[in-house]
């Protein structure tokens, strides 16, 4: 599946934060490692020089902080191309969902950063 095609529509929801941090994939026997791009709750892209293929479901691991423990979750392939694969999470647990939702909340930028305060004049 190429990338733009409309089958590869931005399907992600809720704020994005931009990191790079490595990531742990595991699908069958084929374990690779990548790295983490523009996470949001929903999902994230992750650059990695063979991509798995679309449809398919990956055990994923990835630290969000240094020191912190690894977040582990499954997510589906939705997207590929030359460039990495789009992932949209499948969660274990609510607990998971919930770090991840707070961690996404707490460094996401601001929506309203660029906005006039209505106060100014």
């Amino acid at each position: 599946m190429e990338s733009g095609s409309p089958a590869t529509r931005d399907q992600r929801w809720g704020a994005r934060v931009t990191l790079r941090q490595p990531v742990m994939m595991r699908w069958e026997d084929h374990d690779r490692t990548g790295t983490l791009h523009h996470i949001s709750v929903s999902g994230c892209f992750v650059e990695i020089a063979f991509p798995y293929p679309v449809g398919v479901t990956l055990d994923l691991s990835f630290v969000l902080e240094p020191g912190s423990p690894p977040v582990v979750t499954d997510g589906k392939v939705v997207m590929r191309n030359l460039g990495g694969i789009g992932i949209r999470f499948v969660f274990r647990d609510r607990d998971t969902l919930l770090l991840l939702t707070r961690w996404v909340d707490a460094h996401a930028p601001s929506r309203h950063a660029a906005a006039p305060s209505p106060d100014a004049a």
